[in-house]
Formats: structure tokens, sequence, C-alpha cells
């Protein structure tokens, strides 16, 4: 079902898993100044590892050097990197090390550099990769008896914090989209659309010292609870993770909220769906978010920032904020802001005849006074999150362009205080 054992007959194939692994890792050796480029950068590799040599030239030897190992390292990438993606291939890398010093001829400027790659290393990435593969298809098929003849969306995963996986979360969707578009097996409801019909799996990543739990639950169809599907755990450097991640957002813990969310005390239930599992966006790109309730509710959304300062954004002035079922935030485009972390909306719902308290009188684009808490949440209310990623123009994926990010700061400080309208 997953395309990842593919990869490892691609790499074996590649990087020639024949060698010996018992050999130790290769020593540096010292400048090697007076033999020729093919003594001191021998293409034959030492037992139990993978060589590449670069070259180049100039006239200064530092930068010669420099030049020819840079040249060695993209050799080595673009092979051992064959049919992996961006997150996979930085751990290849930081596993690649220097063999010898490179040599510099001063008479003729050339230069010579390599690097290895150990095949022990390699036979732990394929078993890391293989079990991986298969736990992905186990979650997949876990799946299938939570959805009848419904459809399933799958939501941006999430760390341990609530905040978004960003492009770790993307990888994994991707991986698990694949395994879940397995002929015959699951209907998927389309990225960028939404499903009221839709089961709707969630999947969350608790990074530990050595590794990263994965838990995921279903929300089957016309239901308002949970169900746990289990999960299971990977080595951190699957997907070049730091074992004290959490993400850039406003954390649970500071929102008062368990995974993300908090059920009324009547077990009324608020969700925000943002159209698309990926949790990971370009500036320019549009989004519509959408929020639904559990029973009619009065509601309030909130933008909120990984430092707490926060803004209201729905209801618009003079417009309702009584909701029954779902409705559309409108469409939204984009704009990062990295210093204010990834993007957190979240909605606030209460009886629909009920009061919301301090906030009761608040609408239209307007400044959270302090710090956004709990303690703006009415008594019983419920409360439900999601969380995104606005790259800027240039990074990772996203096209180069002119960012937006000085004009909404300049909206923003503009903003009036909620309190004093």
């Amino acid at each position: 079902m997953s395309l990842l054992p593919a990869r490892i007959a691609l790499l074996a194939a590649l990087l020639g898993l024949g060698l010996d692994a018992s050999a130790a890792k290769p020593k540096r050796g010292e400048d090697n100044v007076g033999i020729d480029l093919e003594e001191a950068c021998p293409t034959t590799p030492p037992e139990g590892f993978r060589t590449w040599v670069g070259n180049a030239s100039g006239p200064d030897k530092g930068a010669a050097l420099k030049s020819a190992r840079e040249d060695a390292l993209a050799k080595a990438t673009e092979a051992a990197c064959a049919g992996f993606g961006s997150l996979r291939c930085a751990a290849i890398r930081r596993n690649m090390s220097d063999w010898k010093n490179g040599h510099w001829d001063p008479e003729t400027g050339a230069a010579c550099a390599a690097v290895a790659l150990k095949k022990t290393w390699l036979d732990s990435l394929e078993r890391d990769i293989e079990e991986f593969a298969r736990n992905v298809d186990q979650l997949a098929v876990s799946v299938v008896p939570h959805l009848g003849e419904a459809p399933l969306q799958l939501e941006a995963p999430v760390w341990n914090s609530g905040c978004a996986a960003g492009e770790v979360g993307a990888a994994l969707s991707e991986t698990l989209r694949n395994a879940l578009a397995y002929p015959g097996s699951v209907r998927l409801v389309p990225d960028g659309a939404t499903d009221p019909g839709a089961a709707v799996l969630q999947l969350k990543l608790t990074p530990s010292a050595d590794k990263v739990i994965l838990s995921a639950s279903i929300q089957p169809p016309g239901e308002t609870a949970l169900v746990p599907l289990g999960g299971f755990s990977f080595p951190l450097d699957v997907f070049e993770v730091d074992a004290d991640e959490e993400g850039t957002c406003r954390s649970d813990q500071a929102l008062g909220l368990v995974d993300g969310a908090r059920v009324g005390a009547d077990g009324r239930r608020v969700w925000i769906a943002i159209t698309s599992d990926r949790g990971l966006f370009c500036e320019g790109e549009q989004l519509e978010p959408i929020v639904m309730v559990s029973q009619p509710s009065r509601l309030r959304v909130y933008s909120v920032a990984h430092d707490g300062d926060a803004y209201l954004i729905w209801p618009p002035p003079g417009h309702p904020d009584r909701v029954d079922g779902r409705v559309s935030l409108g469409k939204v485009d984009l704009v990062a802001l990295p210093e204010e972390g990834d993007e957190r909306l979240l909605a606030v719902a209460a009886p629909a005849e009920g009061n919301l308290g301090m906030t009761d009188a608040w609408e239209g684009f307007c400044r959270v006074p302090g710090v956004f808490s709990e303690a703006l949440y009415p008594s019983g209310a419920a409360v439900g999150t999601r969380t995104f990623t606005v790259l800027p123009p240039g990074s990772g994926e996203c096209a180069a362009g002119t960012p937006q990010g000085e004009s909404i700061k300049t909206a923003l400080a503009g903003a009036p205080m909620c309190d004093q309208r």
C-alpha cells in the first residue's frame, strides 16, 4: 500500500549495499601535500563505506578545498537521496562525514575532497523505513472499519502541544494519504474540500529522547466523540525531529485545552476545518476556514499568536453570532508572520440563548486586551482550535516574492481594543 519499500530498493541499487558493514569509520588523513589527486582522493571506498569525490580548482587553497567538498556533498546527496523527501534527505546528509582532508595542488590549483556514508547506518535506515511503512499501512487498515460508506477527511498532524507539525506533518500526511488511497480501500475527501458526512482522522506526534510517538484518533461519521486507533513510534531522524520539538504556537496547556479542544458542560462541541491535511501553506495562498458546532450555539472566533497576543475575527460587525451546523469564515489570503509563530484559530461556542461573559458584546475585528487565556471562555462553553503554518516567499518550496507581513502589521496595529468599542 505504501510507496516507501520501493524507495528502499532504489536506495540499495544506487548505493551498492553489498559492502562489508563491519569496518570502522574512515579516519581523516593529513593535508596530503605532495601526492597526486588519485592517491589523495581515491575513488575506491574503504570497507563498510560508500564515498563520493568532488573536484574544484582555484588559486586559494581553502576556497578550492571548500568548493571540492561542496561538489562531493552535492554528488553524494543526488545519489543517496534519490526517492526520498527533503526531510529524510537532510538526515542522510547529517550522517555523511569527511574522508581524509582532501588535496590541493599549488602548481595547478586543482583540488579534490571526499565524503563518506557508513553502510551500517544505511542498513539502519532501511530497517527504520521498512518498519515505518508497515506501521503506516496498518494504521490505514485500522481506519476502514470506522467508515462504513463515508469518505475520510484527514486533518493536518499536530505536535503534542497542539501546534502544527509543519514540514514533518506535511510529509507524514503525504505518506498516509498514499497508503489510504490503495485501490478500493478508502475514499478520501479531496485536499481543499470539506464533507460534513465524512469521518475525520486526527494525528498527534509526541517526541521523546530517541523516538516520536504517533497517536491516531478517528471521529466516525455522524458522531461527536473520538475513537482512539492506537499508533506507533519511529526514530527521531526518520523525519528529522528534535527531541524537544513542540512547534511555535500558543500551546494547549496555555489555553486550558486537551488535544486542542474543550467539551462544553452540556456535551457541546465545536470544530474548525481548514480544508487541507497539509497544515503548511505559502504566503499568498487562500484558505477558507469553516466552523462547525454540534448544536445551535453563540460563537466567537479568535486568531491567537504564540505569545498570547490575539484578535477577534468573527462575528463581523452587525452579524448574528448564532450558528446552527456550520459557518464559513470566508476566504482569507494568507500572510506569513514568522515572529508571531503559527496561526492558531480558536472558536468558543456557548448555548444559543446563553451569555458569553465578558466577550458578550464583542464583534468585528478587534484586539483582545492582555494575554489570551481560558479566562475568556464563558462558563461551560466548548472550545475548538486549528493550527497551521504560513511560510514566507522563497522559504521551502514557496515561490520567491515580496513579503506582505509589514502591511499586515500596520493593519493589526490599527485594530481597536475589543473592550473599548
